[in-house]
């Protein structure tokens, strides 16, 4: 399996809720690398299935640059966050070139299943908590730029209308 683009703001798979997962076999592994392979190409730190064009409940982060994981998670559920949350820059494959503040908890608790079918349960921080909120995000049909402060979000909306057009863009 190859992913050979990623869905771009407008596009109506970025708007949907994903599906669940639940068969854990060969085809989930094969998504997965290949999700790895389309975020490497891509140059980002975290992707979600519906980027692909899969409206599953797959997401893949790698910041081991950052001093963090490299982790797939299928299905995850945010447990509980911290009531600390921090303001910090984002960007998204699915909306390039643009970038804006958003508000996320600093700690999260997560509960997810690995490509194998194992539960596992753990507490992200800082980034890799940032990170996982952002993808998880996608999976709810949800866009950093929706969270976003009114006047960020309406001196976006001229790029947004040209984005909306595109519907994708090739993996470079």
């Amino acid at each position: 399996m190859k992913f050979q683009k990623i869905m771009v703001f407008g596009n109506d798979v970025l708007r949907a809720v994903a599906k669940p997962v639940d068969a854990f076999n060969q085809e989930l592994e094969e998504i997965v690398e290949a999700m790895y392979v389309a975020m490497y190409r891509g140059e980002g730190i975290g992707l979600a299935a519906p980027q692909v064009g899969l409206s599953r409940r797959i997401i893949v982060i790698d910041i081991q640059s950052y001093q963090g994981p490299k982790i797939a998670l299928i299905n995850p559920v945010i447990i509980s966050r911290s009531r600390k949350v921090e303001v910090s820059d984002e960007g998204c494959l699915s909306v390039p070139g643009l970038r804006g503040d958003v508000e996320r908890s600093v700690r999260i608790e997560v509960e997810a299943r690995k490509p194998d079918g194992e539960l596992i349960r753990f507490t992200a921080r800082d980034l890799f908590a940032r990170v996982i909120q952002h993808e998880m995000d996608h999976l709810d049909g949800v866009l950093f730029v929706d969270r976003l402060q009114e006047q960020q979000r309406a001196n976006l909306e001229g790029e947004l209308k040209l984005l909306a057009k595109r519907q994708s863009v090739p993996i470079a």
